[in-house]
């Protein structure tokens, strides 16, 4: 059974992990829909919060129990290192704090549905400040896309990062789209635009396929980059073919709120809020 299949069945996320290539390839016949006694779940759009840190978002998320945690990181919607921890952000109430501290990078990754195919992402946005704090040369702060393609040895990773980058020539800090290829050496960088240091900007990082763009090709995806409610930077990756195909990227997706060193000098600190993305719904 794909990990499409799986997913229009509703079953929650928790039970998404038992589904991988030796399922794919089996002749067991499929499961048949939950009883009617049963929830059925399916995933949110791509505007819906995920997280405010203050107590709203992921309603009805598995076991009819809301996701998330006031004050703090749910572990149903949330797997992070020990760099991530709620703090007070004034007016805005509770923020995520993600601090790089003596490595190389720390994150917070998305967990509802931990297996969702990586062209179904959709949108992820959150609210993000780049902290003066920082004291690492090159700090970034954004969201993150990450996925594997096992056919391109050594089968390392594919990924993209919207971020806030802080300028290298002078005080603020650059907006910049990059997606790389680790296996085949493709590193590309499209700069969206020039904020400050200690300033909130929504950044959001949306996939697009032929299902929401009848203009693109069976095999395109594209990623579309956004500050502050603009799209300003759209491109088409080189192995869009693969990524869209989920038996060629296995079960190692990731969304995720990163901060990084960018090297070894230094601390990196970055803070977000209202995240948006898609998740399971209870539907019934």
């Amino acid at each position: 059974m794909k990990r499409r299949e799986v997913l229009s069945l509703g079953l929650a996320g928790g039970g998404l992990s038992l589904f991988g290539r030796a399922c794919q390839s089996s002749s067991k016949a499929p499961e048949p829909p939950p009883p009617a006694d049963r929830p059925v779940y399916e995933l949110a759009p791509g505007d819906s919060l995920y997280d405010d840190f203050d107590g709203h978002g992921c309603f009805q998320s598995y076991d009819s129990r809301d996701g998330v945690l006031a004050g703090g990181l749910a572990s149903r919607i949330w797997v992070h290192d020990e760099g991530s921890r709620i703090v007070d952000g004034g007016a805005r109430g509770d923020v995520l704090e993600i601090g790089s501290v003596g490595q190389m990078m720390a994150y917070a990754w998305l967990n509802s549905p931990r297996e969702i195919e990586f062209a179904e992402f959709g949108s992820l946005r959150a609210d993000v400040l780049l902290s003066s704090r920082s004291t690492a040369p090159h700090p970034l702060a954004g969201v993150n896309f990450h996925t594997t393609i096992p056919e391109q040895p050594p089968g390392r990773s594919w990924q993209v990062t919207l971020g806030l980058f802080k300028d290298l020539t002078g005080p603020g800090a650059v907006v910049v789209g990059q997606y790389s290829n680790l296996n085949l050496g493709i590193l590309q960088n499209d700069t969206i635009g020039a904020v400050g240091l200690d300033e909130w900007h929504t950044l959001r990082l949306d996939i697009v396929t032929r299902a929401g763009d009848p203009s693109l090709g069976p095999q395109d995806l594209r990623l579309d980059y956004y500050l502050d409610g603009a799209r300003l930077a759209s491109r088409v990756p080189e192995d869009s073919a693969v990524l869209i195909d989920p038996d060629r990227t296995g079960l190692g997706p990731h969304r995720s709120l990163i901060v990084s060193r960018d090297g070894y000098e230094g601390d990196a600190f970055g803070y977000f809020d209202n995240v948006l993305a898609r998740y399971n719904n209870r539907m019934a």
